[in-house]
């Protein structure tokens, strides 16, 4: 085989091993993407949980404050069925609602936030999918190019494999 047979072989396998490697990259970009937004989407569940769970401590704790500052009025000789002592507890009642909110507001803000990273990992992950596959097909060019080129060289009447 003359250098210029061999080096259009090695050549056209250069750009084949090329081309599969940076597919092969943009596979593992991507696959490494997803396992990350899998990541993220279970964090997103758990931080849904734990606001729950948050939300239900704060409910207990709301109404054991309730329960004591009606047991603290009555034991003081303080009517909390109406009046003003009435509207003083509804006005705690209240803040105590708003003090709950806050936590599930935390917990959806957390949640989207985890939610929104997984998805811009799966768009990484295709994007460098992508990548990959453009840049294996520019390095199949390119080697066909160079091929080609070698191609050009081959001086007439000149056989480029000759076995025997």
């Amino acid at each position: 085989m003359s250098w210029i047979g061999t080096a259009v072989v090695l050549s056209a396998v250069g750009a084949g091993v090329s081309a599969y490697g940076q597919y092969q990259a943009g596979k593992a970009q991507k696959e490494t993407a997803e396992a990350n937004a899998r990541q993220l989407e279970l964090d997103r569940i758990a931080e849904e949980q734990e606001t729950r769970e948050a939300m239900r401590r704060q409910r207990m704790r709301n109404q054991r404050e309730m329960a004591a500052m009606r047991v603290k009025a009555t034991s003081q000789g303080v009517d909390t069925a109406e009046g003003t002592p009435l509207q003083i507890l509804a006005q705690n009642q209240a803040m105590m609602e708003l003090s709950l909110q806050d936590v599930k507001r935390a917990g959806d803000i957390a949640g989207y936030q985890s939610g929104r990273q997984a998805q811009m990992q799966r768009y990484q992950g295709a994007q460098a999918y992508k990548a990959g596959l453009i840049g294996a097909g520019g390095s199949v060019l390119s080697g066909m190019g160079q091929v080609a080129g070698m191609a050009s060289m081959k001086p007439e009447g000149k056989k480029w494999f000759s076995f025997g």
